[in-house]
């Protein structure tokens, strides 16, 4: 009935609709025309308190939940946030509930009670003096300006009239968040002294998906990926020491395309001088950098590899050097590669120049060449793909035995005498 009265028909419209009677929310055809009338008239009247609903109407155009499922899920929520009015029969807004507002500002539906908890001394870290930091501020902006756009002034103005009471705010909620293994990349100085490919394969990674870099003279480093590749998270934070226990899962939002679309990430996010010193000393370049580079340690492995491929008379792919130096290509495919027809490999890069570099450096027979169709997960600024071909795919693949597996060709196998 509330379903049915929000849409602004009679109260047993939906119900006929759902026996058949009515085709309208039925038919591919109409559907979307009364979905977007649901959504206008969701944000005209419930505001920020409709997100959870308006998610429900993109699961259902994007058919993830039947028509079944997205009514009563609907259903389920509207009861949560509305009311009839007994005289008029309109929905009226009940006050938001708890566990949305967390979710809208911070992607985690129990993160403000925790806070609440641990100011009223409740929680097994109780700290009365809790203030937000400055990131959280910011990242809690974002989600808003995604979320409500241009709507969202009196509570941006809330948080800024918050900043300007409280002067002495942490630049990070974890400012003091320490590693164990903060000198794990300093081996990378020293290239002949590296022992183990997965350092190497980590800052390829961190190339992809990182990011590097110092705010308000805090040294951070961060790593972040989408919560089904959470497990690679962990495995970053057990090498450098992080604490498991510190991964943040939490759910991020972004404009695309007129719409919200929301995802779930695990990241780490710390500070080390000594790591981000180690990092940049190889001229680290993330993702996003206007001007991308092979790190500094990379061809003085080639180097190295060549020198040993011609004394044994192989590829150079196939030496311990060799090796090594494709475990940083491993690693940035794992972050910005992609496989086709599940047995070729490519990375994607809005920089040409970048992938041909890639290309001559690892003597890869291809070239980059711009995208053809655009794979799920492409962002908006990726304009061309670099196909490693067969054996060179192969050989990077063996470089390290513990990379991504969703990512390797189907019935795949690691080969550990392929090295030598």
């Amino acid at each position: 009935t509330k379903v049915s009265i929000l849409w602004g028909y009679n109260s047993n419209w939906l119900s006929k609709n759902l026996r058949g009677e009515k085709k309208t929310l039925l038919n591919p055809s109409t559907r979307n025309e009364k979905l977007s009338e649901l959504e206008i008239i969701l944000e005209q009247k419930f505001y920020y308190k409709a997100i959870n609903s308006m998610i429900l109407i993109r699961k259902f155009r994007s058919n993830k939940i039947n028509t079944h499922e997205f009514v009563e899920k609907l259903r389920i929520e509207l009861g949560k946030i509305t009311d009839v009015n007994i005289h008029t029969k309109e929905l009226v807004a009940l006050k938001v509930p708890k566990n949305l507002f967390h979710y809208i500002l911070w992607g985690n539906e129990s993160y403000i009670h925790d806070v609440r908890m641990a100011i009223e001394g409740k929680s097994s870290n109780p700290n009365p003096n809790f203030k937000f930091s400055l990131e959280n501020l910011e990242i809690i902006k974002d989600n808003l300006n995604i979320i409500f756009g241009n709507k969202n002034t009196k509570l941006k103005s809330i948080i800024n009239k918050y900043i300007t009471a409280n002067p002495d705010l942490k630049v990070f909620q974890g400012e003091r968040t320490s590693i164990k293994n903060k000198h794990y990349f300093s081996v990378l100085r020293s290239p002949k002294l590296i022992k183990h490919p997965e350092v190497v394969y980590w800052y390829g990674f961190l190339n992809a998906d990182g990011a590097v870099y110092i705010y308000c003279n805090n040294y951070t480093i961060y790593f972040g990926l989408k919560s089904k590749d959470k497990a690679r998270v962990y495995r970053f934070a057990k090498v450098v020491g992080y604490d498991k226990e510190k991964v943040n899962i939490r759910t991020l939002f972004r404009s695309f395309q007129g719409r919200i679309i929301e995802s779930e990430r695990a990241e780490v996010r710390f500070g080390s001088k000594v790591m981000y010193k180690d990092i940049m000393s190889q001229g680290y370049t993330s993702s996003k950098s206007e001007i991308k580079k092979i790190p500094t340690f990379v061809p003085i492995l080639i180097v190295l590899a060549k020198k040993v491929a011609k004394r044994d008379k192989i590829h150079w792919w196939y030496t311990y050097y060799g090796r090594l130096a494709l475990s940083w290509l491993l690693g940035l495919y794992d972050g910005d590669g992609y496989l086709k027809d599940k047995k070729y490999g490519y990375i994607v890069s809005g920089k040409k120049e970048f992938l041909d570099l890639i290309a001559k450096t690892f003597d890869c027979r291809h070239r980059a060449r711009p995208k053809e169709d655009k794979p799920s997960g492409f962002s908006s600024n990726v304009s061309y793909r670099l196909y490693l071909g067969t054996d060179l795919f192969d050989a990077i693949l063996n470089s390290f035995e513990l990379s991504m597996k969703r990512k390797r060709p189907l019935n795949w196998s690691f080969d550990s005498h392929t090295i030598q």
